[in-house]
């Protein structure tokens, strides 16, 4: 009895798991599942610096990265990623990959126009992609705040992992 109630009081006070999707990291990206998705996110409290820039692009703001995969079919060009409202100097990058490092990959799709949008190109099957909102490089290190985006994908998505709890 003394062992299971010394177990409870340690899985009381332990951390939560560092697993958790939060958009902070490539790791830890927002999965965007299939269909139109509308998100709104705070880069000022939810967002840390993930990327100093984007290919030639700097980025001296905070990040918030979501990722999808597609399907085992290529989806054609289409779908957009649209920049619905930022209450500051915002910009959308689409990247291929996410590799470690402050250095991040050249985006293949930027916006930084509140009602503009990236236009997705061809899309690999079986890939992931991120979809990073931060500031621009205009903007400075205090380009953060709220940014309203809504993906609309071509593609389809393929369950990649379930878990019941």
């Amino acid at each position: 009895m003394k062992k299971l109630s010394a177990l409870i009081a340690l899985a009381l006070f332990a951390a939560p798991a560092a697993y958790a999707q939060d958009g902070l990291s490539c790791a830890t990206s927002i999965v965007i599942p299939g269909g139109t998705q509308t998100y709104t996110v705070n880069t000022a409290t939810n967002g840390a610096t993930i990327y100093n820039n984007y290919g030639p692009l700097a980025s001296p703001s905070n990040d918030s990265m979501y990722t999808f995969t597609t399907g085992a079919t290529a989806p054609g060009a289409g779908g957009t990623i649209s920049l619905d409202s930022a209450d500051f100097s915002a910009a959308t990058y689409l990247l291929d990959s996410c590799p470690a490092g402050l250095a991040g990959p050249t985006p293949i799709g930027v916006n930084a126009t509140v009602g503009g949008q990236i236009t997705l190109p061809a899309l690999l099957a079986n890939h992931q992609y991120y979809v990073a909102i931060t500031g621009t490089a205009a903007g400075g290190a205090g380009a953060q705040g709220t940014v309203g985006f809504t993906i609309t994908p071509p593609y389809p998505v393929e369950l990649q992992s379930f878990e019941i709890d």
